[in-house]
Formats: C-alpha cells, structure tokens, sequence
C-alpha cells in the first residue's frame, strides 16, 4: 500500500496550543487543562508514576525499542490509518533519528500514545505537541 502522510504543519496552531497548555498548567492541572481540548488522559495520576520510565518507543514497540523501530521502518508496511496501526510522528524524513513519537491507532481517527512523563492519552491523530515532528504517516508491524 502507498504510504500515507499527513502533513502537521497544517495543525500547527492548534499543536502550539496543545504544547503551550502543558506548559503552563504545570504538573498538578494539566490533565484537566488537556481534558478541556479534547485530549483524554488514560491513567490515573498514581498509574503514571509507574509509566515513567517508560517511553512512547517502549510503550508501542517493548523494551528493545531502538531496534524494533529499525525493523519497522525497514519492513513494516504502511496502512490506512485504523485499529492497531501505529502512527509514526517524525520531522522531514522517516528515519529512526527522525522519528519523535509512537503512538497506537485506536481507531480511524483516534491514537493511544505516551506524552512524556505526563501519562497516556487518547487524542485526535493531529492533536500532539509541535515538538512531536511535522509529519505523521501510518505502519503495521511485520
């Protein structure tokens, strides 16, 4: 299948709002503050504690995260966006030293992905930090 890309740049005002609404709700409200655009958090505030540790990579791909990635992009085969795909985050060109962000299709429209140490969210595809990539294409796993 040819491999489908959504240009982020696009979004690029509502994604600076995303970002800038992190920033400033500080650690103790940014759940709420992110609730309110649409952006859902998944794990309670003790549970994110124990996610820490873990990256979106990890999250998405297991704990050999760097090769697993590598092995994707080398031999993953792109798809529509959809269930159990996952959406690769990068900026300009889909290599691993390019790709800022994994996350996990929920469905069509919607992804499962780690924000940093803020927790899990279920968000819109386009709705992620600007310091994510600008661009955002779709892989099954081999």
């Amino acid at each position: 299948m040819e491999r489908i890309e959504i240009d982020l740049s696009l979004f690029d005002n509502r994604r600076k709002e995303i970002l800038e609404t992190i920033l400033k709700a500080g650690n103790n409200n940014y759940r709420q503050a992110l609730n309110e655009l649409g952006i859902i958090p998944l794990v309670t505030p003790k549970a994110r504690f124990r996610l820490n540790p873990i990256t979106c990579y990890q999250y998405v791909l297991g704990l050999d995260s760097f090769n697993r990635l590598q092995q994707l992009l080398d031999n993953g085969q792109f798809y529509q966006p959809g269930t159990g795909i996952i959406a690769v985050y990068y900026t300009d060109d889909l290599k691993p030293e390019k790709v800022n962000h994994l996350g996990k299709m929920k469905n069509k429209q919607e992804v499962v992905s780690k924000f940093g140490k803020l927790g899990l969210f279920q968000h819109n595809i386009t709705d992620v930090p600007i310091i994510y990539g600008n661009r955002v294409t779709f892989i099954k796993e081999p």
